[in-house]
C-alpha cells in the first residue's frame, strides 16, 4: 500500500470500501479466481483507484490479515502496553491462539495455500507487538528476546492449532504462556 493519509475521511471510507468488498467477494469466490474488477465493482471505484491503494489483490490480502489480526490483539490488550506483565503476554498469546482458530473457520480448503501468506503477517504483527517490551539491540540488529518469543509463541501454536495436532487448546495456550514467562525471566 502506497503513503496514503488515513486521518482523511474520504480516504479512510474509500479504503473501508475496499476491504468491504473484497470480504463480500470472497464468501463468493476463492482468492485465486476473485479478481481486481469484482473488488472494485462491488466497492464502486475505478481500477486506478484501487491501485492507489494497493499493487494487487494480494497486497491488499496480506493487509486485511494484518489489520484483522492487530484488532484481535487490541482487543484482549488492557491497560499499560507498553512495559511487560504476565496479563499482557498471556492476553497476546490468546489473541494468537484465537486467530489461528478463526483462520481454520474461514480459510476454504480451495486456499489452503494462503494459509503461509496469512501466518506470515501474523508472525511479523507479533514480533513487532513484542518489540514494545524489548526494542531492537541496534541499528541493523532486531531485538533478539523478541524475535525469539515470537517465534517461539508464533511456531508452537501453528503446529498446534492451525496443522489441527492440539488435543486441547487451552491446555496447549497455557504452556505456551508458562514458558514464555520462563523464557523472559531471563
Amino acid at each position: 500500500m502506497s503513503e496514503i493519509n488515513l486521518s482523511d475521511r474520504r480516504v479512510a471510507k474509500t479504503l473501508d470500501s475496499i476491504e468491504t468488498a473484497f470480504l463480500d467477494a470472497l464468501n463468493e469466490k476463492t482468492l485465486q479466481k476473485l479478481t481486481i474488477n469484482d473488488v472494485t465493482e462491488r466497492a464502486n471505484i475505478n481500477r486506478s483507484t484501487f491501485y492507489e491503494y494497493f499493487t494487487d489483490k494480494y497486497a491488499l490480502f496480506n493487509h486485511i490479515i494484518r489489520k484483522t489480526f492487530e484488532k484481535k490483539m487490541l482487543e484482549h490488550l488492557t491497560g499499560d502496553f507498553g512495559s511487560y506483565s504476565d496479563e499482557n503476554m498471556g492476553n497476546i498469546i490468546r489473541a494468537v491462539s484465537e486467530y489461528f482458530q478463526y483462520l481454520n473457520a474461514i480459510c476454504p480448503p480451495a486456499d489452503r495455500h494462503l494459509r503461509p501468506v496469512a501466518e506470515a503477517q501474523v508472525q511479523v504483527v507479533l514480533y513487532e507487538a513484542l518489540t514494545c517490551w524489548y526494542p531492537p539491540e541496534g541499528k541493523n540488529m532486531p531485538s533478539t528476546k523478541a524475535l525469539f518469543i515470537s517465534w517461539a509463541v508464533f511456531g508452537t501454536l501453528l503446529d498446534g492449532i492451525a496443522n489441527g495436532k492440539a488435543n486441547n487448546i487451552e491446555v496447549l495456550t497455557q504452556k505456551v504462556m508458562e514458558l514464555s514467562k520462563k523464557v523472559l525471566e531471563d
